[in-house]
């Protein structure tokens, strides 16, 4: 191998790092992003709960109701 040769491999494998390098960073602040997002969705929903409990517990309550039907074991269902 020549001394270009030797400069040409080390300029590809620096190239290749620094494109890993550039893809986990950007990989990192999209993960940081959807994090904030998701706390900030979090917050809303408890600011949400606290303005109206009585709202969110007929939700909650309507919730059970239709994924004990989907279920199958809703009261209504005759057993046996």
């Amino acid at each position: 191998m020549t001394s270009e040769d030797i400069r040409s491999t080390m300029e590809t494998v620096h190239d290749a790092a620094q494109a890993v390098t550039d893809g986990v960073s950007a990989a990192a602040s999209g993960a940081a992003v959807a994090a904030r997002r998701a706390s900030d969705g979090v917050t809303e929903f408890r600011a949400v709960i606290r303005r109206q409990p009585i709202t969110i517990a007929f939700l909650m309550l309507a919730m059970g109701y239709v994924m004990g039907r989907v279920s199958g074991r809703g009261a209504g269902r005759p057993r046996g």
